[in-house]
């Protein structure tokens, strides 16, 4: 038995990369401001593909983890 391409086998499904840049987006205050320019850059872009880890790594840091912005000292 093969298993279909077509089918969600997962029972915990997984935002899509539009749906990660949005909901970074609804949260514009807590992110930083070039953070939040390139992710309205990556947005537009047509070639979102080039940037998955660099949201994934904002989505888990924002997100997920729940945490603050990074501030130089």
């Amino acid at each position: 038995m093969t298993t279909s391409s077509n089918w969600v086998h997962d029972k915990n499904p997984q935002p899509s990369l539009n749906d990660k840049i949005m909901d970074l987006l609804k949260i514009k205050s807590k992110l930083v401001l070039v953070q939040v320019h390139e992710l309205e850059r990556i947005k537009l872009s047509t070639h979102k593909d080039r940037y998955v880890e660099y949201i994934n790594l904002l989505y888990k840091h924002y997100i997920i983890d729940g945490l603050s912005k990074t501030y130089l000292c």
